[in-house]
């Protein structure tokens, strides 16, 4: 009865060693890339094929990004705060309304434009197929509104 039992718990610690041992190598990758900096840029390295020299350019040109989008996106929040505060001061349109109006799309503007310039530097160090998928997956969710048209 004991060779019994040792051999039962002998092939299911095997089957259990061999489950973790394929479990480990099949994400190993993963595992690998969850360990350097940057995490969410991950998903760009798998579903656009980089090599390690490529995944880097693109993880430097988004740490150079970071801080020019959130300086970008303040702005925007507090353009958004000065509209609304016009518009809320305000019976009718006044030339504070339009000066609010009008620094608020500047800015958004200037934040779609560099976001842009982004996209596309980040798309240089792509594959050329890759580079435009990328583009164009961006841009999609970037500019939904312009899908919509195209229905």
């Amino acid at each position: 009865m004991n060779k019994k039992l040792g051999l039962i718990l002998l092939i299911l610690g095997l089957g259990v060693a061999s489950y973790a041992a394929a479990y480990f190598l099949r994400t190993e990758k993963i595992h690998s890339l969850l360990c350097h900096d940057q995490q969410e840029l991950f998903w760009l390295k798998e579903e656009f094929h980089l090599s390690d020299a490529q995944f880097e350019k693109v993880k430097a040109l988004h740490k150079e990004y970071i801080p020019r989008c959130e300086k970008m996106c303040t702005e925007i929040r507090e353009a958004r705060q000065q509209l609304e505060q016009a518009i809320h001061t305000h019976d009718a349109i006044s030339p504070e309304v339009i000066a609010a109006l009008e620094r608020s799309n500047k800015i958004r503007s200037e934040c779609e434009q560099a976001t842009l310039e982004h996209i596309y530097a980040v798309s240089q160090n792509m594959s050329p197929s890759e580079g435009k998928r990328f583009v164009e997956r961006m841009t999609k969710h970037m500019f939904p509104q312009a899908q919509a048209g195209e229905m």
